[in-house]
């Protein structure tokens, strides 16, 4: 029996996420370029394309980049609706380079750092590039770790630490960080971003 058979069995019996975990399993045997791959990729999308609980989750195109082509801004649009597992299967993590302020719970003053989001690490750096590249990391966070989440600041943390706004927070279980952002939108930009890679981090962990 193929593989698509299995599927269409699969998902008349509602057993998407099933059904996605085998192709999970599969997905090392199809080739990155071709007709299998057209193939595999419009599975994926099917299958993964139906929201899950909660608000869908908007993807955002870096910085910088000029917004991409139409063909790749329809890709973001069709990806942002997956679920993380589908989201994994077609490579579809998150990457966001851009200017922040940050502070650690710990930490007195604001610091203006450059934070780097690709795959299951957010980096910061100093604020400033070295023939175009990042300077070398100041810290890294493994959004990985059980318990991380990226949130809104509650009222009583702004006024009782004095942060600046627009914020959010990325809570860990070892630490805090406080990142401001420029404006709402970013913010949110941000905060999107950063929980679904979280989301994909753990479903890679499945």
């Amino acid at each position: 029996m193929s593989l698509t058979a299995v599927i269409v069995v699969l998902v008349t019996d509602d057993s998407r996420d099933e059904a996605l975990q085998l192709m999970q399993e599969k997905v090392s045997s199809i080739p990155s370029e071709g007709p299998d791959r057209q193939k595999f990729e419009r599975l994926v999308m099917m299958l993964g394309a139906l929201e899950q609980n909660g608000p869908r989750k908007s993807m955002r195109t870096n910085p910088g980049n000029g917004g991409g082509s139409i063909t790749e801004k329809a890709q973001q649009q069709r990806a942002a609706s997956l679920t993380p597992r589908a989201r994994q299967l077609l490579g579809a993590w998150e990457s966001r380079e851009g200017l922040l302020s940050k502070r650690g719970e710990r930490m007195k003053s604001w610091k203006t750092r450059l934070f780097m989001l690709k795959g299951p690490l957010l980096t910061y750096h100093k604020p400033l590039k070295i023939a175009g590249a990042l300077s070398k990391e100041l810290g890294t966070i493994d959004l990985s770790v059980e318990s991380t989440i990226a949130r809104l600041a509650v009222e009583e943390e702004v006024q009782k630490l004095k942060l600046r706004t627009p914020c959010f927070c990325l809570c860990t279980p070892f630490r805090i960080y406080y990142m401001q952002a420029n404006t709402e939108q970013d913010r949110e930009a941000w905060m999107n971003a950063i929980n679904m890679n979280i989301s994909m981090a753990r479903a890679s962990y499945q």
